[in-house]
Parts: C-alpha cells; structure tokens; sequence
C-alpha cells in the first residue's frame, strides 16, 4: 500500500471512529492535498476492499465492516448528510415514515424521501432510496429521529397521513394505504389533522377523511368535516367514474370498495 492509500485509509478510519460515514471528493482532496489522479487510484482500490461505496456526484458512503456483506450501511445513517450536500430541504416520509411510526403491516421495499429538489433514485447496496418532489415546506410539522450517526427528519403521523392520499399510486394504491392508515390511525391527532390539512388539495382532505372513517377513525375525522367543500371529488381519480353512489358527509363519488389487509 503506498502513502496515498495509506492516507486516505487513515482518514476513514478517523472518520468513522467519530461517527461519520458520509463524505465527498473535494473533502478528500482537501484533506489529503493529494492531485485528482491519485485519490482516484486509492478510491479504486478501496472499493475493491468493499470499505468505500460510491452514492453519486463526488459523494462517498464508508463501509463498516459489519455491513459489508449488504455493501452499504442502511440509509437512516446517512440521508440527512446526502440531503445537506444537495442544499435541500427534505423529510423521510410515506411507507417508510408509516413504519417509523409503528405502521408496518408491509415493509417498504424502496426508502422514501420528499424533497424540494428533483432528485433521481439511488441504489446503494441494498437499499434503493426514491425521493418525492414537494414545492411547499413551510411550517410543515416533522419530527428529528435519532440515528446512529446524529439525526434525520421524518413527517409527523399527520402530514404522514395526507401524504400517503396525495401520493396514493407511490404508496402502493388505495387498499393498501387503507390498511396502512388503519394502523397508524391511533396515533393521529385531530386537531394537528386539521392544522396539516391546509397544505393539501381540496380532493385529498375529503379523500383522507373518507378514508379514515372507513378504517374506525370517525372520532379523529370531526374537524375535517370543517374543511369539506361544496364540490364531489371521486374517491379514485385514476378511475372513471359516473354513476357511482355519493357520501354525502365527505362529498365524494365512491367509485371504488374500499378493503384493508387487516
């Protein structure tokens, strides 16, 4: 091994002893005031030793050792890092903000992130993370989690909710977002539904409301019944509709049956 790698070993290893597992080329560079070319070199080679993976743009994920065998540590270690050196604003939300809040009849199988940025999938060992493109962000109600490498940002139970609704082909379509609110129900707030409400479309607040009646949440829906409009809005947009029975109370055509996994 010469100097270069030597080096470059040891800041890893520096890193990683305080807890840090995400970096960047220019980081590297500056640290180790090595030319492009050589840092290049000792990259390579620490790939090979599986004790360094690439995410994208000049960003680097450090390998521990007990996660080699999967080729990265899980996203939770490193998502707040990544999102920093984007500059972008962001939480952990939907299916994977679902089970974080103890809603995990169905594990995920991809990492979902809602950012203010348009962002393309990663795939990093065997993760794949899918972020979401959300414009408005302001006063939006999220959590800090814990991580085993500082924290991340997660949507509240509420915002979690409407999420779900909004992005309803992203979380796996109606019975399944059914199910999945059926669980997380119990930890929803009425009136903090009510506050989050105003962030989303006028379809979406009759849609989750519905649908949370439908799962025996009829107690933590009362206040929405403030925000329902004058105008029907079918319960499935993707689905044609004309006939279909009304509910009256969440002004909606009911063109779809509505079953949980439960």
């Amino acid at each position: 091994m010469n100097g270069e790698n030597k080096r470059l070993s040891a800041l890893i290893d520096s890193l990683q002893a305080r807890g840090i597992y995400f970096l960047s080329k220019s980081s590297m560079l500056q640290a180790l005031k090595v030319s492009d070319a050589g840092l290049k070199n000792s990259i390579k080679r620490l790939f090979k030793k599986q004790r360094l993976v690439s995410l994208k743009n000049d960003f680097y994920l450090i390998v521990p050792l007990e996660y080699r065998n999967i080729g990265a540590p899980p996203p939770e270690w490193f998502i707040d890092q990544l999102m920093n050196a984007h500059h972008a604003k962001y939480y952990v939300g939907l299916l994977t903000a679902a089970a974080l809040h103890g809603a995990a009849h169905q594990q995920p199988q991809i990492y979902q992130v809602v950012t203010n940025k348009l962002l393309r999938p990663i795939k990093i060992g065997r993760a794949r993370i899918v972020f979401y493109f959300k414009k408005d962000f302001d006063n939006l109600p999220l959590a800090k989690i814990k991580t085993p490498t500082g924290y991340m940002a997660v949507s509240s139970p509420e915002l979690t909710a409407f999420d779900l609704v909004s992005y309803i082909k992203q979380s796996g379509h109606i019975h399944h977002v059914s199910t999945v609110l059926a669980e997380l129900g119990e930890e929803l707030d009425p009136q903090k539904l009510y506050e989050v409400a105003e962030h989303f479309s006028q379809g979406c607040i009759q849609r989750m409301g519905y649908l949370l009646d439908v799962a025996g949440f009829r107690e933590k829906t009362e206040p929405l019944l403030k925000r329902v409009s004058s105008k029907y809005y079918p319960l499935r947009s993707d689905k044609k509709w004309s006939l279909e029975p009304k509910n009256k109370e969440w002004h909606l055509y009911v063109n779809e049956e509505v079953e949980s996994d439960l």
